[in-house]
C-alpha cells in the first residue's frame, strides 16, 4: 500500500479542524455546563443558610384577631407572648418560650395528623425537638383535632439557650400548608411543606 503524501495529510487535518463540532458533542457540552451551574447555585444557597423558608412580600400577614382559612383548616389567632411561664399550669419554667394561643377548626374527613405542623416561628433559634400544642381546656399535649370541632390550643416553642428572648411584637410565626409532592424524599415522598402566610402583632 502506497504512503499518503505529507501534503495530503496536512490538507485533511486542516479540513477536520475547520469542521464545526457535531450536535451531539455540543449538546453534551451544554448539559455539562448547565449541571455545573446548578451545583454552584446549590452550594451558594447551602453556604447562605440552606433552603430555608424565606418570607417575602407575597405572603399575606395576619394579626392577632385575624383568621387564616385555606378551606381545609381554619386558625384563629388570639394571643402571642414570650414568657417563662407554662401556659397551662402557670408555673415558671427554665428558659423562655414563644406561646401562641389559637382556635383550630379542621374540615377534613379524618382527624388531622398533627396540628403542630401548621405553624412555626421564623427567625428564631429553637431547642432541638421543641414544640407542641397544649389544650387550653385540660392541658393535654397534642390534643386531637377532630373534623368540624373547634379546639383551643397553645402553640409552645422553647427558645434555644443562646437565643435572646425577643419582644412579642418582634416575633413572626410562619403558617404552613402541605401539597402533594411525589419527588420529595421527605415525609414518605408524599407531601412538601410550603410557607403560606405570617402571623405577627400589628403596631
Amino acid at each position: 500500500m502506497s504512503a499518503v503524501p505529507t501534503s495530503d495529510r496536512r490538507e485533511d487535518a486542516q479540513t477536520d479542524a475547520a469542521l464545526p463540532p457535531s450536535p451531539d458533542r455540543t449538546g453534551r457540552r451544554l448539559a455539562l455546563i448547565a449541571a455545573a451551574i446548578v451545583v454552584f447555585v446549590v452550594v451558594v444557597i447551602a453556604l447562605a443558610g440552606g433552603f430555608a423558608d424565606v418570607p417575602d412580600a407575597r405572603q399575606p400577614t395576619y394579626g392577632l384577631g385575624d383568621t387564616y382559612d385555606n378551606g381545609l383548616y381554619r386558625i384563629e389567632f388570639e394571643a402571642l407572648e414570650v414568657t417563662d411561664r407554662d401556659p397551662a399550669s402557670g408555673t415558671v419554667r427554665e428558659g423562655s418560650m414563644v406561646v401562641l394561643r389559637a382556635r383550630l377548626t379542621y374540615t377534613g374527613d379524618e382527624p388531622a395528623r398533627r396540628a403542630f405542623g401548621w405553624l412555626s416561628p421564623l427567625d428564631l433559634r429553637l431547642d432541638q425537638g421543641s414544640g407542641s400544642t397544649v389544650s387550653v381546656r385540660d392541658g393535654s399535649v397534642d390534643p386531637p383535632v377532630q373534623p368540624g370541632l373547634p379546639v383551643d390550643v397553645y402553640y409552645v416553642w422553647n427558645l434555644a439557650d443562646d437565643e435572646t428572648p425577643p419582644d412579642a411584637a418582634e416575633v413572626r410565626i410562619g403558617i404552613y400548608e402541605r401539597y402533594l409532592d411525589p419527588t420529595n424524599p421527605i415525609e414518605d415522598a408524599t407531601t412538601g411543606r410550603v410557607l403560606a402566610g405570617i402571623v405577627q402583632e400589628r403596631p
